[in-house]
This record gives C-alpha cells, sequence and structure tokens, in this order.
C-alpha cells in the first residue's frame, strides 16, 4: 500500500485505473486496497466540479 500513497503523492489527480496499470495489478485489486486506506482514515478522495484528487490523511 506504500506503493499507492507514493503514487498519489507524485499525483493527487491519478485514477485507479493509471495506479492499476503502473502497479501492473487489476481494478478490484486497487479498488480493494483504497476501500482499505479509506476506511482506516490513511486516504480521502476530495471531489471538485470538474476533477477530484486525493488527499493522504497520515
Amino acid at each position: 500500500m506504500k506503493t499507492i500513497l507514493g503514487l498519489i503523492k507524485e499525483n493527487s489527480n491519478i485514477t485507479i485505473k493509471e495506479i492499476g496499470l503502473k502497479l501492473k495489478v487489476s481494478r478490484p485489486t486497487v479498488y480493494r486496497d483504497m476501500k482499505y486506506l479509506k476506511e482506516n482514515n490513511i486516504l480521502e478522495y476530495q471531489e471538485s466540479s470538474k476533477k477530484g484528487k486525493w488527499i493522504i490523511k497520515k
């Protein structure tokens, strides 16, 4: 999961699809890991009118 956080630090606008491609894992794997990070208050997705971004809380 540190790799996901590293990718988000590099680009807070990265998509789940892009994360999966860079890590060479399936989308369901990325969704599962992102769900864990969100449930444990490590990560938050902030939406705006045009585009959202990821925020690392811890």
